[in-house]
């Protein structure tokens, strides 16, 4: 099925920078509409297959929003790249059952399928136990990405809105040397609202138990319910190859599994998150301390902003303030 699509981006809100943009998939927006060009076919272990390929006229990346009415637990999804190569995420209707929230008014589940590339391939294999007519899903919407990895691939932080300070004081994270095992906590994350896929920062903390939870610290006005955060993709080491290199580390790996949403508080504008898979081994757990830090104490910040590669700010605490 071919996407059309044009390179049109709402403004981005609250510091989150909006990637994609919700495009309507008529050929699949509705059950009966799938099911008339799906195709199975009968595998010699009595297996059933079906594959489909989206393949976009434009843009750099499409994820699937695929809504599901009834899903088999023993169904097995696979996402590739492109036809013919090898399966880059490998779930199962048990798996996305427990990651996905059902819709308290439908009934259904939506699964937002990572971004893997420009044209991905989504192929489902049911058992000979299991009918086809147990499976039964639409696509009715895609989230198309618009901004090119290039674009994203700065150092030069722009300032964020209209009227915005500029970011002066904000340093490629490989231009210091104090907080380099810090860096490996921070991660960029790109999850999916209404069709629109956006990213902000997220950082991996320690709990008390030294259990290794992956537990993720963000920002409420970046995810603040549990259907958006089932839809969670994390980059992890998105930072430069080195001070003086515009380049993307060589490290750079991503994790599909999506997130469990804990908790959110809009006063304090944070959110907290459980990853459904496990960070790289390489990953760092950051840790914390509520206690207050004091007036005139010098503090630095590592995140993405804009989406960028990762960068560090850094100063001293000058007041607190209650709104």
């Amino acid at each position: 099925s071919s996407v059309d699509t044009q390179k049109s981006i709402d403004i981005s809100e609250s510091g989150a920078l909006q990637i994609g943009v919700a495009r309507v998939l008529n050929q699949a927006s509705s059950i009966s509409a799938v099911q008339q060009w799906l195709k199975w076919e009968s595998l010699p272990t009595g297996h059933k297959v079906m594959a489909l390929q989206l393949r976009p006229v434009d843009g750099y990346g499409v994820r699937m929003g695929v809504v599901f009415e009834r899903l088999p637990a023993e169904a097995v999804l696979r996402l590739y790249a492109s036809a013919g190569g090898e399966a880059i995420l490998q779930t199962t209707g048990a798996a996305l059952l427990e990651q996905l929230v059902q819709n308290v008014e439908t009934g259904f589940w939506t699964w937002w399928t990572p971004d893997i590339s420009e044209a991905p391939v989504l192929e489902i294999l049911l058992p000979r136990s299991v009918l086809v007519s147990e499976l039964q899903f639409s696509i009715p919407l895609v989230s198309q990405i618009v901004i090119s990895p290039e674009q994203r691939l700065v150092k030069n932080v722009v300032p964020m809105a209209a009227g915005s300070q500029a970011t002066l004081c904000t340093n490629d994270v490989n231009c210091q040397s104090e907080l380099l095992d810090q860096r490996n906590a921070v991660l960029r994350m790109a999850y999916v609202i209404n069709g629109r896929t956006l990213e902000c920062t997220g950082t991996l903390i320690n709990n008390s138990r030294f259990d290794m939870t992956p537990y993720v610290l963000t920002a409420a006005h970046c995810i603040q319910d549990a259907e958006v955060a089932s839809t969670v993709q994390t980059g992890w080491f998105y930072y430069s190859q080195s001070c003086t290199e515009n380049k993307l580390f060589g490290g750079y790996t991503e994790r599909y599994g999506g997130a469990r949403w804990l908790a959110s508080s809009l006063q304090s504008d944070m959110t907290l998150l459980q990853l459904m898979d496990a960070p790289p081994s390489e990953a760092v757990f950051a840790g914390w301390d509520a206690s207050l830090i004091a007036v005139g104490q010098a503090v630095a910040g590592i995140h993405h902003p804009r989406g960028n590669l990762q960068q560090i700010n850094n100063g001293t605490l000058q007041d607190y303030a209650a709104c």
